[in-house]
C-alpha cells in the first residue's frame, strides 16, 4: 500500500510542472491587462514576445510581468503579450499576483539583449518545487 500511495504522489507531483507554449499557439492577453509598451516605436525599435506557460501549477493565478522592475503585464497561463521597445538590455522578471500563489517579494527573471529590428520571445515557467525562472523560447 506505501508503495501504491508513493507512486502516485511521484506521478502526481510530476503534472504539476508547467508546459512551454510557442508565441503561434498562445492566447492573447487582453488589452485591459497589457500595461505598458504596446505601441510600435518609431526610429529604432525592438520586439519581445512574453509567453507564460500552461500547466496546473500556478492555473489559478495570474503573474506579474516586469521590465525593468516596472509592472508591463499581468498574464493567465497559455497567454501571449508582445512589447515594443528599444534596443538595448532588458531585465525580464515575473511575479506571481495574488496571495495564494507563487510569489516571491521581488520579482525573479533574466536579461535579454535586443537588437535593432530584432524579435526574441521568452517564456515564463515554474518546475515542480515552485520555482520559477525567464527562458529563451523560439519564435516557431
Amino acid at each position: 500500500m506505501k508503495k501504491l500511495l508513493l507512486a502516485l504522489a511521484i506521478i502526481g507531483l510530476s503534472g504539476c510542472a508547467t508546459e512551454a507554449v510557442l508565441p503561434s499557439q498562445a492566447k492573447q492577453a487582453p488589452s485591459e491587462r497589457l500595461l505598458k509598451y504596446q505601441q510600435t516605436k518609431t526610429g529604432s525599435s525592438a520586439t519581445l514576445i512574453v509567453v507564460r506557460d500552461k500547466g496546473f501549477l500556478g492555473g489559478g493565478c495570474f503573474t506579474g510581468v516586469y521590465f525593468n522592475n516596472e509592472k508591463v503585464a499581468i498574464l493567465d497561463p497559455g497567454e501571449k503579450a508582445t512589447f515594443h521597445l528599444v534596443p538595448g538590455e532588458w531585465s525580464v522578471a515575473i511575479k506571481g499576483e495574488g496571495k495564494m500563489c507563487i510569489a516571491d517579494a521581488v520579482p525573479v527573471g533574466s536579461y535579454v539583449h535586443l537588437k535593432e529590428g530584432e524579435t526574441k520571445a521568452v517564456r515564463l515557467f515554474a518546475d515542480p518545487s515552485g520555482n520559477v525562472d525567464v527562458k529563451p523560447l523560439p519564435l516557431q
